[in-house]
């Protein structure tokens, strides 16, 4: 079971860096915001088997329950800010 969220966590600082550089291409752009997508989406589903393996022991323990869900949920945000930057605004 993977629950790296080394990809998902990126400072602040990081992420600001990089929206600021703005000699990548467009497609090389894309193809990042694709992988980063892709590995919190990934991280999303290691999270939800986590929690049902928690949930599922005799005592489990609701504290952590409470964290990875909290995680979790920061994830699907992630996972849609990532979903809106790959489709086009149009303009209307």
């Amino acid at each position: 079971m993977h629950l790296s969220l080394g990809g998902f966590i990126m400072g602040r600082q990081e992420r600001r860096e990089s929206d600021m550089n703005d000699d990548t291409g467009e497609g090389e752009a894309e193809s990042v915001i694709l992988a980063r997508l892709t590995l919190a989406q990934q991280d999303h589903a290691d999270l939800d088997v986590a929690i049902q393996a928690i949930a599922a022991a005799p005592v489990p323990n609701m504290m952590v329950i409470s964290r990875l869900k909290r995680k979790k949920l920061l994830l699907k945000d992630e996972i849609e800010r990532l979903k809106d930057q790959l489709t086009p605004d149009i303009i209307a």
